[in-house]
């Protein structure tokens, strides 16, 4: 697909490879991927790509022991899809609810707060904070 230039498609892929890597707790190569897929996703800037984006972010988030910043990237894809009155695909769907169990979970009474904290910011503003998740290694990291 690349050779044709097709990047609507490739982003897909892209995306559904990185959800696989996610399922194997591999959050180093779904970053790279999801990375990837946002660089092309800009070329028909297509909005629930970068909400699909940090959604999955979160995911890696959550695997590197960050809840914290897990609970912020779902707050905001939260209040992004509500703007646009649009929702996930199924699948996506439960993945998020997942993460935001997770999220949940680990964070106990503190979710609340730092899911309305999330709200409030932008979705660019969280895809920025989410593409430095993933380049950022660290030492507290969950392998």
């Amino acid at each position: 697909m690349r050779h044709i230039g097709n990047t609507y498609w490739m982003s897909v892929l892209l995306e559904n490879l990185a959800h696989v890597r996610l399922q194997l707790a591999d959050w180093r190569a779904a970053a790279s991927l999801l990375e990837e897929a946002l660089y092309l996703s800009q070329d028909y800037e297509n909005s629930l790509n970068l909400a699909l984006y940090v959604s999955a972010m979160s995911q890696v988030a959550l695997l590197r022991g960050r809840p914290e910043q897990a609970t912020l990237l779902l707050g905001s894809t939260d209040s992004f899809l509500k703007s646009l009155g649009v929702d996930f695909e199924p699948p996506d769907r439960a993945a998020f609810e997942q993460n935001l169990e997770t999220a949940r979970a680990r964070l106990g009474p503190r979710f609340e707060a730092v899911m309305n904290e999330g709200r409030c910011w932008t979705i660019k503003q969280s895809a920025s904070v989410a593409l430095e998740l993933g380049r950022v290694p660290s030492t507290a990291d969950s392998e």
